[in-house]
């Protein structure tokens, strides 16, 4: 399978250490629509492997669809959330940016039931070091994304919040 390089104002550029992430290829404003990931949706035990898997339900995941939205990276302070528009699942601006920025959200926020964890290596200056379920996010951080409207839908009602 080809890896796409540039598709609707987005590119995908080498990012050392991490592999393969998704470049501004043009600036976005704050809120704007960034992408759509586009895998077919399946339940969890569908899954060897949970790489590259959005999860957009309980038990419920996107696929890697082979397309650019299967690149974007993770930080714990990202400049882009997930949030679920009439049933598509899209990735828009937290903040404004700038052509040529990395296009990163935070894994954090479409993840629930213990599934996955990672170790963390985004570098900001407020990594958590672990990327896990959004439960085990600090509040603060939680407050923040459903402020933003960054959280998935069957993630708003976890107790935590």
């Amino acid at each position: 399978m080809t890896k796409p390089t540039m598709v609707q104002d987005l590119e995908l550029r080498d990012v050392p250490g991490k592999g393969t992430g998704v470049f501004a290829g043009r600036s976005f404003k704050l809120g704007e629509e960034l992408l759509e990931f586009v895998g077919e949706r399946k339940d969890v035990s569908a899954f060897q492997d949970l790489t590259h898997a959005l999860q957009i339900g309980p038990t419920t995941y996107i696929s890697p669809s082979g397309q650019i939205d299967d690149y974007v990276n993770h930080s714990c302070d990202p400049n882009a959330g997930v949030r679920d528009d009439q049933g598509r699942i899209v990735l828009f601006s937290l903040k404004p940016i700038a052509l040529g920025d990395e296009i990163t959200f935070d894994y954090a926020t479409t993840q629930a039931g213990h599934h996955w964890t990672i170790s963390c290596a985004c570098g900001s200056a407020i990594c958590r070091k672990t990327i896990a379920d959004f439960r085990d996010m600090p509040a603060d951080r939680q407050h923040y994304y459903v402020k933003k409207g960054a959280v998935l839908p069957f993630l708003v009602a976890t107790p935590s919040i």
